[in-house]
């Protein structure tokens, strides 16, 4: 038993904390991917964090809220390319949302403790001779999980005509979405 002490320590530490600009191949569960298709126009998809919903009737506005946080972080995604490339805006040209939501309805479960005979010994507290609990099963009650991602099309511009001002969407999505970005970690010495 206490062989697996450090397992269990080690496993609840928590990794570095990803901020929403992250890589979709860093963070793994969210993030952004991009793709040059042209000289001047680049497929940006941003997904987003799986979130659990309610399983009621407000349910749509979370799944509209996620695909708004999506479709932003993707236009800062572009802002961050337009920049590094000196261009000062940007077109969105074509717009693909996507959503997926997994609902799990209630169910009734009998205590894992019980499975598969039915059984608990005397030192671990249970009934000695088989018998059950006398309070039998419990009730998991339905749960909801979404995903929103968004897929942008946008093509850069070399004069500030376009429809997104790179410089200003930028400074408005730090404002919005600066605090989730993580400090910088410091370097360990040995």
């Amino acid at each position: 038993m206490l062989l697996f002490l450090p397992l269990f320590a080690a496993a609840g530490c928590a990794g570095p904390r990803h901020g929403p600009m992250t890589p979709l191949n860093t963070a793994r569960s969210f993030g952004y991917q991009e793709s040059r298709i042209g000289p001047d126009q680049w497929e940006v998809t941003y997904f987003g964090i799986v979130r659990r919903l309610s399983t009621d009737a407000e349910q749509e506005p979370q799944v509209q809220s996620a695909i708004q946080r999506s479709r932003e972080l993707a236009l800062w995604r572009a802002a961050q390319i337009a920049l590094a490339r000196g261009r000062p805006s940007f077109d969105v040209e074509q717009e693909r949302v996507d959503t997926r939501v997994h609902r799990q309805p209630g169910s009734y479960r009998y205590p894992l403790h019980h499975y598969p005979h039915h059984y608990r010994h005397r030192h671990l507290g249970g009934y000695p001779w088989g018998y059950p609990y006398p309070w039998g099963y419990t009730y998991d009650p339905p749960t909801a999980h979404g995903r929103a991602w968004v897929t942008l099309r946008v093509r850069l511009r070399r004069d500030s005509g376009g429809r997104v001002n790179a410089r200003t969407w930028q400074a408005r999505m730090r404002s919005r979405y600066g605090h989730e970005i993580p400090p910088p970690t410091k370097a360990k010495t040995q």
